[in-house]
């Protein structure tokens, strides 16, 4: 017999994105930065990616953005590339649009990064691709705030 109850949260939906976004970044040191290779090897952490629920992977998404809002982006290589630009463009864009902003109220509120966000986070034929994009947000971030960008 199953019961199809939600979930009872044990922490907050910004603590369980920080956490895992913590999980993610001892990856990336652990791989020298490489966003490719903690991305193809971090098999355990990419399982707890596809367990998390999409209001998690969102919110990390979202928070792991903000930081590159006023960050050059390289030129993108791949889909998860991509929709890394894109997500701190629109951060930047949102930020610019509400002065003085927090990334609590970034992460909280509808808007196109919001919205993109969502749709990587709650496809579930396609974690792969948010996973990856989750990856080179923080690698991004770990090298500029490195670079003192």
């Amino acid at each position: 017999m199953t019961t199809n109850r939600p979930r009872e949260r044990t922490m907050p939906l910004a603590q369980e994105a920080r956490l895992f976004a913590l999980l993610i970044e001892g990856a990336l040191i652990s791989d020298d930065g490489d966003a490719n290779r903690t991305s193809e090897r971090s098999g355990g952490l990419r399982e707890l990616w596809t367990a998390l629920e999409p209001e998690v992977r969102r919110h990390l998404l979202l928070f792991a953005a903000w930081p590159l809002r006023s960050a050059p982006w390289p030129d993108a290589d791949g889909p998860a590339e991509r929709y890394a630009a894109e997500l701190a463009r629109f951060a930047a864009q949102w930020a610019a649009e509400h002065p003085g902003a927090s990334w609590a109220a970034f992460c909280s509120v509808p808007h196109p990064a919001f919205s993109l966000a969502s749709s990587l986070a709650f496809d579930r034929e396609n974690l792969e691709v948010s996973w990856s994009t989750a990856v080179f947000l923080l690698a991004r971030s770990a090298r500029t705030t490195q670079a003192g960008e």
